[in-house]
C-alpha cells in the first residue's frame, strides 16, 4: 500500500515537470519520478558508454562522444539540481507582540474583547439583529448537512494526507542530495588542468608498482575482475602482480610516472615530436590520464610508441605540445601558399603547419584529411574547408 501511494505521488509531482525540463530527462532516457540511485547509476553508465578514450581511433566519433558527454554531464547537473534540490533551512518566526500578555494583566478571554468604548453594544447604538449571525455561520457549523459541504471536507483531508507522503518521501532524498552534492564539490575541487605535469600530493604509485602498494594508497578498489581493480570508473591492470597499465576515468586514481633520465632539456624546449623518447613526452606532458601498452592518453587526445619512440598521436582534445618540422628549406612553398596531388610532407607542413594527429600516412587537420604514398599527397578531404590546396 506504502509502495502505491508513493508511486503515485511521483505521478503526480511528474505532471508538474515544465516541457523545457523534459529534454534533460530525455537525454539520460530517464522519466520524471526517477530515484537518487538509478540517476547516479543511469549517469555512471552513459559516461562509461560515452567516455572519449573509446574512440579513440577514430577522431570523428571522438569529437561526437566528447559533445555527447558534455549533454549528458550538463542534463546530469540539471536533473540533480532540479529533482533533489539541496534543503534549506527556514528560521523560526517570533511569536506576534500582540499574542504576548503583558505582566500583570489578566490574558483576554477572545481578540476581540475590549477593542471597542465601552458600551451596552460596543460602537453600536441599537443591539443587532439576533439572528442575522446565525444564519450566515449556519453551514460552516454544520458542512455535512450538504453534498457540497462533504465534498469540501474530503477534498481538504486527500490534500493533507498527499502533502504528508510527499514530505515523508523527499526526506531521504534530500539527505541524499545533498551527500551527492557535497561528493560532486570535493571532486571537483580536485579537478587538475589537462596536459600540464601536477604529481599528486602524498604518494604515488606508477607502472610497476605491487598490489599492495597500490593498496596502500588507493584503498578497497570499487570491484575486482580478475587482474582488473576497478576504482569507480578508473581502473588499474596488473601482470604478475605488477602495475602494467591503468586508465584514470574519474581522476581519482593516485598515479605519477616519472622520467628515467634527466628531462631538463625537453622541458626546456617546451615540446615533444615524432621520434621522441616517452621520457621527452614525460618532461613536457607529464602524467598521463591513461596508460594501455604503447599508447598514452592525455583526456581524449593520445600518444602511440614503437621501439621507445613517439610513432603516431592523436591531439583531438588540443592540449598535447607537439610540433612538427619540415626537414629542409622550403621558402617556395611557403611563398606559394598552397599544396596540391603529389606534394611532398615537407611541402604540406610548410603549407598547413602540425598536423592535429598523425597515424602512420594518413594527416588530419580537425576534421580534414590528408593521405601520402611514397611520402606524396595521394588523396585528401577537406571536410573542415581549412585545407590550403589547389588540383592543377
Amino acid at each position: 500500500m506504502n509502495g502505491e501511494v508513493g508511486r503515485g505521488a511521483e505521478r503526480l509531482r511528474a505532471r508538474w515537470v515544465p516541457e523545457r525540463k523534459l529534454w534533460y530527462y530525455r537525454v539520460l532516457g530517464l522519466e520524471p519520478g526517477v530515484s537518487l540511485e538509478e540517476l547516479k547509476q543511469t549517469h555512471k553508465d552513459l559516461v562509461k558508454v560515452w567516455h572519449p578514450d573509446r574512440f579513440a581511433d577514430d577522431p570523428r566519433l571522438q569529437q561526437k562522444a566528447q559533445e555527447k558527454l558534455k549533454e549528458i554531464n550538463e542534463a546530469y547537473e540539471q536533473v540533480l539540481s532540479d529533482a533533489f534540490p539541496t534543503p534549506r533551512l527556514t528560521p523560526p518566526v517570533p511569536d506576534s507582540p500582540s499574542a504576548v500578555q503583558p505582566e500583570g494583566r489578566p490574558a483576554q478571554a477572545s481578540a476581540g474583547v475590549c477593542r471597542y468604548p465601552p458600551g451596552p453594544f460596543g460602537p453600536f447604538q441599537t443591539p443587532p439583529p439576533p439572528q442575522a449571525p446565525l444564519k450566515r455561520l449556519r453551514f460552516l457549523r454544520n458542512p455535512f448537512r450538504s453534498a457540497t459541504g462533504l465534498g469540501v471536507v474530503g477534498l481538504g483531508a486527500l490534500l493533507l494526507t498527499l502533502s504528508l507522503v510527499l514530505n515523508n518521501n523527499d526526506d531521504s532524498r534530500r539527505r541524499d542530495a545533498v551527500g551527492a552534492n557535497e561528493a560532486s564539490s570535493s571532486e571537483k575541487a580536485n579537478d587538475k588542468p589537462a596536459g600540464e605535469y601536477l604529481p599528486p600530493s602524498g604518494p604515488a604509485f606508477g607502472l610497476g608498482s605491487t598490489k599492495d602498494e597500490v593498496l596502500m594508497i588507493q584503498g578497497t578498489p570499487t570491484s575486482v575482475e580478475g587482474n582488473r581493480w576497478m576504482y569507480e570508473l578508473s581502473s588499474v591492470d596488473f601482470s604478475e602482480g605488477k602495475v602494467e597499465s591503468y586508465a584514470n576515468a574519474s581522476r581519482n586514481l593516485h598515479v605519477q610516472i616519472s622520467p628515467v633520465s634527466d628531462p631538463s632539456a625537453a622541458h626546456s624546449r617546451g615540446y615533444f615530436t615524432l621520434g621522441s623518447s616517452p621520457d621527452e613526452v614525460l618532461a613536457v606532458q607529464g602524467t598521463p590520464t591513461s596508460v594501455e601498452g604503447s599508447r598514452w592518453s592525455y583526456e581524449s587526445s593520445s600518444v602511440e610508441f614503437s621501439d621507445s619512440k613517439l610513432e603516431s598521436y592523436s591531439n583531438v582534445a588540443g592540449i598535447l605540445h607537439v610540433q612538427v618540422f619540415p626537414a629542409g628549406d622550403l621558402s617556395a612553398a611557403r611563398l606559394r601558399g598552397y599544396f596540391t596531388l603529389g606534394s611532398s610532407q615537407d611541402e604540406v607542413l610548410a603549407v598547413q603547419g602540425t598536423p592535429t594527429s598523425i597515424e602512420g600516412n594518413r594527416w588530419t587537420y580537425e576534421l580534414s584529411w590528408i593521405k601520402f604514398d611514397m611520402g606524396k599527397v595521394e588523396s585528401y578531404s577537406n571536410f573542415s574547408g581549412n585545407l590550403r590546396l589547389r588540383v592543377r
